[in-house]
């Protein structure tokens, strides 16, 4: 019984692992998007590079 207990904890403790590195995947994807996005905004814009320091730092 002991067994299936601890094969049942490592299985739940897996999936939350997974779970996790895919939260993890898609933040890391979005931030990278923002990023991008003020760079461009950042082009068209001509802004300061403090300006846009400060925005990424933000998003930090």
């Amino acid at each position: 019984m002991t067994s299936d207990n601890n094969l049942g904890t490592h299985a739940i403790l897996i999936k939350a692992t997974m779970e996790a590195k895919i939260v993890a995947d898609v933040e890391n994807t979005y931030m990278t998007f923002i990023k991008n996005a003020i760079a461009k905004i950042n082009e068209e814009l001509n802004l300061s590079s403090s300006a846009i320091k400060d925005l990424i730092a933000t998003l930090e």
